[in-house]
C-alpha cells in the first residue's frame, strides 16, 4: 500500500466513520491557558508551567510560525492545528498544560494558542511516562496547501512523518475549513459546536475526494518553499476575497494580514502596491457597495443594513454613508425606489 493509500485508509476507516457521527462531541478546542480550559469529559489536563520568553519570528515562514517559546518546545503560528489520536494516549502540550487526549478524540488548536513543536525528548517537556504510546495524524495549512502528517510516541521518545512521507493537498478550501471549525468553536454560540462538527464532516469528506483524485503531492518532492503556495498564489485577492465575506466583522489590517501570513507592514505595503488604494479604504468601498445593494433590492430596515456590513453604531453608519454618496441611507432608498418605478 503506498503512503497516499495509507493516508486515504485512515481517512475512510477510521476519520470519517469516528468524527462525522460524534464529531460535536469528539472535538476538543485548545485555549490560550489552563484557566479558559473547560473541563473535558474525557481529556484531562495537567499544568505545565512556561519557563520560556516568547520570541516573535520576523518575517515570512512556510509553517506559518510567529512566535517561538524556546526553552518549551512551543510555537504560536497563524493557522489552527487538528490533531486526532489514532491509538493509545496522546500527551499534547498546550501552552501553561498537557492535554491528555485518548484514542478516537480530535483536538483544534487555534491560531496564536501556543503548542508543542516536534520535541524528540517528551520526558522533558511533558511529563516522564515510559510506557506511553499513542499514533496520531495532523492537518494544518501551509501556504495556502493543507499538509498531512503523522506523529508517533514511545516512551519518552517523539518522532515524525520523515520530508518524504508528508502530504501536502493542494485545495485552498481545506485551510479554510480548519479555520471556519476553529472560529465556530471559539465564538461559542448556540449550536456552535454542531456546527463545528458538520463542517469537519465536509473537511474530511473533502480531504477524500482529493486524495482519490491525486490532487496531493508529497514534500519530498519539492525543492523550495514557493512550491507549497496553490499555483499563482497572491495573499491580497485572497485578502480582498476574505474582506468582501466578512464584511459584518470588525476587520483590521492586522486580523487580515494574519490570515493571509504577511507581516503589518508587508502587507499595508503590498495591499496599496497592487490596488492603488489604502485598506480603509477598499474596506469602506466594499461596505458602502453592499450597502446600496441592500436598500435598493431588499426592504431590509436601516439598522439591519448597517449591521450587516459591520457598523454596529446607526450614527457612525448614517454618517459614513452620507459622507460616501452624498445623501442619508433613506434618501438613497428613496430615489433608488422611484428610478425603479420609471
Amino acid at each position: 500500500m503506498s503512503k497516499r493509500s495509507s493516508y486515504l485508509a485512515i481517512l475512510e476507516e477510521t476519520l470519517i466513520p469516528q468524527l462525522t457521527g460524534e464529531a460535536a462531541q469528539r472535538l476538543v478546542v485548545a485555549r490560550h491557558s489552563l484557566d479558559e480550559m473547560a473541563p473535558q469529559e474525557e481529556v484531562r489536563l495537567t499544568p505545565k508551567k512556561i519557563v520560556g520568553k516568547r520570541e516573535a519570528v520576523r518575517g515570512f515562514t512556510v509553517t506559518a510560525i510567529q512566535a517561538r517559546w524556546r526553552k518549551d518546545h512551543l510555537i504560536e503560528a497563524s493557522s489552527p492545528l487538528l490533531f486526532f489520536v489514532l491509538e493509545g494516549e496522546a500527551d499534547l502540550r498546550c501552552s501553561d498544560y498537557v492535554m491528555h487526549v485518548p484514542q478516537g478524540n480530535a483536538v483544534i488548536v487555534p491560531e496564536g494558542v501556543p503548542r508543542a513543536n516536534g520535541y524528540e525528548d517528551l520526558k522533558n517537556y511533558v511529563g516522564n511516562n515510559p510506557h506511553r504510546y499513542c499514533d496520531n495524524i495532523l492537518f494544518h495549512e501551509r501556504c495556502g496547501s493543507l499538509e498531512v502528517w503523522f506523529n508517533h510516541d514511545r516512551g519518552n521518545l517523539h518522532s515524525r512523518s520523515g520530508t518524504n512521507e508528508i502530504l501536502i493537498v493542494h485545495n485552498v478550501e481545506l485551510p479554510r475549513l480548519l479555520t471556519a471549525i476553529q472560529d465556530e468553536l471559539l465564538a461559542n454560540r448556540k449550536n456552535s459546536r454542531q456546527i463545528a462538527g458538520q463542517y469537519l464532516a465536509i473537511f474530511f469528506y473533502t480531504l477524500q475526494r482529493d486524495l482519490e483524485e491525486r490532487k496531493a503531492i508529497y514534500l519530498g518532492r519539492l525543492t523550495s518553499g514557493k512550491e507549497f503556495a496553490q499555483p499563482g498564489y497572491n495573499p491580497i485577492p485572497h485578502a480582498q476575497q476574505y474582506i468582501r465575506d466578512h464584511l459584518h466583522e470588525h476587520l483590521t489590517q492586522e486580523s487580515v494580514a494574519k490570515r493571509v501570513r504577511l507581516s503589518r507592514t508587508q502587507f499595508i505595503k503590498q495591499f496599496h502596491s497592487e490596488t492603488g488604494e489604502t485598506f480603509n479604504r477598499f474596506v469602506t468601498r466594499c461596505r458602502m457597495e453592499q450597502a446600496k445593494i441592500m436598500l435598493a433590492h431588499t426592504d431590509f430596515p436601516v439598522h439591519f443594513v448597517a449591521l450587516s456590513v459591520g457598523y454596529k453604531s446607526d450614527v457612525h453608519f448614517h454618517q459614513r454613508f452620507q459622507k460616501w454618496e452624498g445623501m442619508l441611507p433613506s434618501v438613497y432608498r428613496a430615489a433608488q425606489r422611484k428610478n425603479i418605478d420609471q
